[in-house]
């Protein structure tokens, strides 16, 4: 893959905005803007046409293989995605970096407001190895399984 390099929230905002479509990868978008050579005909390889395989979403210790579900409810909102090849999460039809970023840019307020949500507290994860899906906190945390989410939950009957 390359090197992985951390950008702030605005920069990352600055490298949407810059994008001619959304198949423009950010490093194509940042080639671009530094005046070099556009690769891949300046779009983004699609997983199938990636040569090295499929890369990992790894953030703050914790790793999500590429074709993970994601799953967050707010305020009876339902948001669901997945991690791309790219070790990219997209979420309604929009590439994120972050849970929080992803977090922050869908939900809204009950009055319309972006809210200011820690994206790990609200994501949950269902890895292409899992069969329920876990709680992303607990997995950067190092719970192992983490909890199950809440529509997996099953009330434990008692025989007498």
């Amino acid at each position: 893959m390359g090197y992985q390099i951390a950008v702030d929230f605005e920069v990352n905002q600055k490298i949407w905005a810059e994008r001619k479509s959304e198949e423009e990868s950010d490093n194509d978008v940042i080639r671009r803007l530094l005046r070099m050579p556009a690769r891949n005909g300046g779009r983004r390889p699609k997983p199938s046409e990636s040569s090295s395989g499929e890369s990992d979403w790894v953030w703050k210790g914790v790793t999500l293989p590429a074709r993970t579900q994601l799953r967050m409810d707010y305020l009876g909102q339902r948001y669901e995605g997945e991690v791309r090849g790219d070790g990219k999460w997209w979420v309604n039809e929009r590439f994120f970096t972050t849970p929080s970023e992803a977090a922050k840019s869908l939900a809204r307020t009950r009055e319309g407001k972006k809210p200011s949500l820690d994206g790990w507290k609200y994501w949950y994860v269902k890895r292409p190895s899992d069969r329920d899906w876990i709680s992303l906190d607990d997995l950067r945390k190092g719970l192992g399984g983490g909890r199950p989410h809440k529509s997996d939950r099953r009330d434990l009957e008692v025989q007498v």
